[in-house]
């Protein structure tokens, strides 16, 4: 019988696995028929993580190859990559008036008022800082209402920033 599986590869405690079209009664590294992808489970950063080519998968399960539980997920992850929309979602960070950081969407920052006529330090968790910058949308509690706040300056300082929010100039709004 034909299996499509896992064969695992790489080091000592860093797994790489190649999706692999086998005979059962192969041993799971040994001997395949063809590679159909690969997947990564310690991919960092821009690495990719999964590459399955759905055709030949396809192909192979209409000869009657069986397909083991393991890729039968990463063939819906697989295929939910490919049916995404390829457009970047709008990254938002919430805050409430006290600084907290509510459903921050990935933001990656948390915030200090400032009695400076609204200039806040933004603590970026981002590397470098200044990437905290790219997010579209700010949104913050203020007076039980949540409202939307784009920054207008910044300042480098250390490891955070110094921003401030256009409109916002009054520093009670602004209190940590």
């Amino acid at each position: 019988m034909v299996t499509i599986r896992l064969s695992r590869g790489g080091a000592k405690k860093k797994p790489f696995y190649h999706i692999t079209v086998s005979d059962s009664r192969k041993p799971r590294d040994g001997r395949f028929i063809e590679r159909i992808g690969f997947f990564n489970p310690m991919a960092r950063g821009q690495e990719e993580r999964l590459r399955l080519d759905l055709e030949r998968m396809a192909y192979w399960q209409n000869q009657g190859a069986q397909v083991s539980p393991r890729v039968s997920n990463l063939a819906k992850d697989a295929a939910a990559a490919t049916t995404e929309n390829l457009t970047v979602p709008s990254k938002t960070a919430t805050f409430n008036e006290r600084g907290d950081r509510n459903n921050a969407g990935g933001a990656g920052s948390d915030w200090q008022g400032s009695r400076i006529k609204g200039w806040l330090k933004l603590n970026s968790f981002t590397t470098p800082p200044e990437n905290i910058l790219d997010y579209s949308q700010f949104f913050a509690e203020i007076e039980e209402a949540w409202q939307m706040l784009e920054i207008d300056q910044h300042k480098q300082q250390a490891n955070s920033l110094i921003v401030h929010f256009r409109g916002y100039d009054d520093p009670e709004v602004q209190r940590s």
